[in-house]
């Protein structure tokens, strides 16, 4: 499905539910990064408007989306758990200015992800599902190839594990790696 339009993600989940009364697990994966980190250009004249608008469609809107269409299917599941992907550019640092549009709409998803938590825990009801935001770290994949230290599978494995409970993550703001631990803000 193209998170960036409704129409596919609504289409997904609708298929989705045609086949499976339920899930237990969304993990919200799709991202865009534009930018490279050797962008000398200053970042107030020379920024890409529809490159940084893009970013924020996918990065940020995107997983808003899928959350929406696919919470009816999440809320019938039984060992419920949402995965919002981000990475450690996501987090107030003095040092830094590469990777705007990424840095800032991974910035914008973590704080929507706290914000889903904070409600869900607020609910007369308090909810079961467990939500995280997941630096996967830096992968060798397309975009992550400029900073890439390791393969794709350790992290795979290791969101794998806090899904299935082999990790378990107790933190008021899960801002977490791929091991569970977690990330400095």
């Amino acid at each position: 499905m193209d998170v960036a339009d409704t129409n596919s993600v609504r289409g997904a989940a609708e298929r989705v539910k045609r086949e499976f009364d339920h899930i237990d697990a969304i993990t919200n994966n799709a991202a865009v990064l534009f930018e490279t980190k050797a962008f000398t250009g200053d970042p107030f004249v020379d920024i890409d408007l529809p490159e940084f608008f893009e970013t924020f469609e996918i990065n940020t809107h995107g997983p808003v989306r899928v959350l929406k269409y696919f919470a009816p299917l999440l809320y019938r599941g039984t060992d419920r758990c949402i995965v919002n992907i981000t990475t450690e550019g996501a987090r107030l640092n003095p040092a830094g200015s590469h990777y705007i549009a990424y840095s800032a709409s991974k910035i914008a998803l973590n704080l929507y992800t706290q914000k889903i938590r904070n409600y869900l825990a607020s609910r007369a009801d308090p909810s079961d599902i467990r939500v995280y935001m997941i630096h996967p770290g830096r992968m060798f994949t397309v975009m992550g190839v400029e900073n890439a230290q390791i393969q794709p599978q350790i992290p795979a494995e290791g969101i794998w594990d806090i899904i299935e409970r082999k990790r378990e993550v107790q933190l008021e703001i899960p801002f977490i790696n791929c091991r569970g631990e977690e990330m400095p803000r």
